[in-house]
């Protein structure tokens, strides 16, 4: 199974053609038997392999930043089962998963636990947190 589809690649490069907004992640990568994750919501127009999105790798700080499929490509000849869930539907804005992992320490896709992070932010940007 590839770890991006490609049914998901248009939408994911016409993402990363628009730098700087919040889009919701397309693809979410998760290690069998191990915290680390990735949710993936762009690839880069200039460089087909760098992604970006909220990455975990294991160490309770997930972060947003740019990663790379040869790297998860390495992982995976190292014998780490990197496995794509082929039924993710991201439902928020990576902010949202960004900050419910911050809470959590770890990516979640707990409904009531997005839906938690997202009213954190709404109050926070209406200045009411």
């Amino acid at each position: 199974m590839s770890l991006i589809p490609d049914t998901l690649r248009p939408q994911l490069l016409a993402n990363g053609n628009q730098p700087g907004h919040d889009h919701v992640p397309l693809v979410a990568l998760f290690v069998a038997d191990d915290p680390g994750a990735w949710l993936i919501s762009e690839i880069q127009p200039y460089d087909h392999d760098v992604v970006f999105g909220l990455i975990d790798y294991g160490f309770a700080v997930p972060q947003i930043g740019a990663f790379t499929l040869t790297e998860l490509d390495r992982l995976i000849r190292l014998g780490v089962k990197v496995t794509r869930d082929p039924f993710f539907v991201g439902r928020h804005p990576l902010s949202v998963y960004a900050e419910a992992a911050r809470v959590q320490r770890a990516i979640t896709i707990i409904p009531s636990q997005l839906d938690a992070a997202a009213e954190r932010l709404r109050l926070r940007r209406n200045g009411g947190g």
